[in-house]
């Protein structure tokens, strides 16, 4: 396919290029996107913009502006490092879990009424909150609905 050590905005590049391809497919360079003109890697006198995270327009919405960050300190390479925050939506919980009681339910010992008694509260408290039972069939339409 090509190269990736190239920049789409390079004159010379040829257009089949894997970098073009990139651009054809929809996708979108995110130095260009943040007009970043920085270069992103150097050594002695050579200077280019060669490090890019290509990606959709539709990630492009739910991505912070582009950041360079030289690599000096954590890996001593000559290639700046370009970061962005993907905002995802998933809420990831940090700290421990607080143990919750377990309930223990002894099926052994529960009578014909007792079946009874529950099933009618259950219905109950459904017509209350206007819920109505799911035609469940068997148990993959149990685990399907249950995992709802």
């Amino acid at each position: 396919m090509g190269d990736f050590n190239n920049n789409i905005n390079n004159k010379k590049l040829l257009t089949r290029h894997l970098l073009n391809k990139l651009q054809e497919s929809g996708l979108t360079s995110l130095l260009d996107f943040n007009n970043i003109t920085e270069h992103t890697w150097s050594r002695d006198n050579s200077r280019s913009q060669i490090d890019d995270i290509w990606t959709s327009y539709l990630i492009l919405l739910d991505v912070t502006e582009s950041k360079l960050t030289t690599a000096d300190e954590s890996t001593k390479s000559d290639h700046k490092i370009l970061s962005i925050e993907w905002n995802t939506g998933i809420s990831l919980k940090s700290g421990r879990k607080k143990c919750s009681k377990k309930k223990i339910y002894l099926y052994d010992k529960v009578t014909a009424d007792d079946w009874t008694k529950f099933s009618d509260d259950l219905i109950k408290k459904m017509d209350k909150l206007q819920l109505h039972a799911p035609n469940i069939q068997n148990e993959n339409y149990l685990n399907k609905y249950w995992n709802t």
